[in-house]
């Protein structure tokens, strides 16, 4: 089996990354880490550790395009997908970008659905994942059910079983 897709996400807003996070996760993508910090993320870039980057390329104390830079040489041998999401709007800056190898651009106002149809397509998952992700959903859909039913006393026939 193929594992699941590793993303690191790095971005100045908590809240932008909270979102992304939890979208992503429910789609079946690992977050291998989420921050503020370009250092950490160059890290777990060069340990090889991520399939697709989000980045912004603003970015407090850190140069976005000179990290885009960076996160593009940190591995020689596999090279983690770009996707810069950004209000930078700027033609100028935008083509540099895709000089130094970015995968692709999304306006950082986009919502957030528009962000993960880019990321599914440069980074898919496998069928075989999608459906691990969707059964373990449904038995905790299943689960929370359950619970919900019995602790309003409505007796239930589950699989078979009444509760």
């Amino acid at each position: 089996m193929e594992h699941r897709k590793r993303i690191a996400i790095l971005d100045e807003s908590r809240d932008f990354r909270l979102a992304l996070e939890r979208t992503l996760s429910d789609k079946g993508y690992l977050i291998r880490i989420s921050t503020a910090d370009a250092d950490l993320v160059l890290d777990v870039i060069r340990k090889k550790e991520t399939d697709l980057l989000i980045t912004d390329i603003l970015l407090f104390g850190t140069d976005g395009t000179e990290f885009v830079r960076d996160a593009i040489t940190a591995s020689d041998v596999q090279r983690p997908k770009i996707l810069v999401c950004s209000l930078i709007k700027e033609p100028t800056i935008i083509e540099e970008l895709f000089g130094y190898g970015v995968s692709d651009y999304i306006h950082k106002l986009s919502p957030v659905s528009n962000i993960v149809s880019h990321v599914e397509r440069l980074c898919p998952l496998t069928e075989e994942i999608c459906r691990s992700e969707n059964s373990d959903n449904l038995q905790k859909l299943e689960k929370t059910v359950t619970s919900l039913l019995l602790s309003l006393g409505i007796p239930i026939k589950l699989k078979g079983f009444y509760y």
